[in-house]
């Protein structure tokens, strides 16, 4: 199975708690989204709202987002 690119967007994150969720345009479930994700990518922050292009893979107990882009004019948090 080959990488799946969602396109969707931030339903929060709190970087003091360094995690959040995501939501895909196409999928009913939030997807879980932690500072690490953000790290590899060189992102510091999200906002509710922001658009974005990521992929998934199974964590633990459920989907997490695995990477992660800004799709263009999103800005993310500093």
């Amino acid at each position: 199975m080959g990488l799946v690119l969602r396109r969707g967007r931030v339903l929060w994150y709190d970087a003091a708690r360094g995690y959040g969720f995501v939501h895909g345009e196409t999928e009913e479930g939030a997807v879980f989204i932690t500072k690490k994700a953000l790290d590899a990518f060189g992102i510091t922050g999200l906002h509710s709202g922001l658009e974005i292009v990521f992929d998934v893979v199974k964590g633990r107990a459920s989907e997490r987002v695995n990477s992660i882009v800004l799709l263009r004019g999103s800005k993310p948090l500093h």
